[in-house]
């Protein structure tokens, strides 16, 4: 954004600081924040718990549109699934794939029916 902002050779220097030094605050006090705020999770939940909340994070955006909700319920049907059957811990890569295909099944035919 800092670089394709169209402005006179003169300022566009001082529009690039403004947005690095907006950044390299807000990431200290999201910083301090979590330093803080991190000392509230009792010990015994640890990274087990903080990671899955991090991904859950990035979700939470994908759950307005249905065709998302449907690919993620379908990725997280078969990990769950292929956790005790597919060998090799290669759930993961099934699931992801799986998820692929039915997101590329949806929006093929399914949404291209609908127009």
């Amino acid at each position: 954004m800092s670089i394709s902002k169209k402005n006179n050779d003169k300022n566009k220097y001082f529009h690039l600081i403004g947005g690095g030094v907006t950044c390299w605050v807000i990431w200290q006090i999201s910083t301090f924040l979590g330093i803080i705020l991190g000392s509230a999770i009792p010990e015994k939940l640890g990274l087990s718990f903080a990671v899955p909340l991090t991904f859950l994070a990035l979700l939470v955006n994908d759950f307005r549109k249905l065709i998302n909700v449907i690919v993620i319920i379908v990725s997280g049907v078969v990990a769950t699934l292929g956790y005790q059957i597919i060998p090799f811990k290669a759930y993961v890569i099934v699931a992801a794939l799986s998820g692929l295909l039915i997101a590329f099944i949806i929006t093929k035919f399914v949404v291209k029916k609908n127009d």
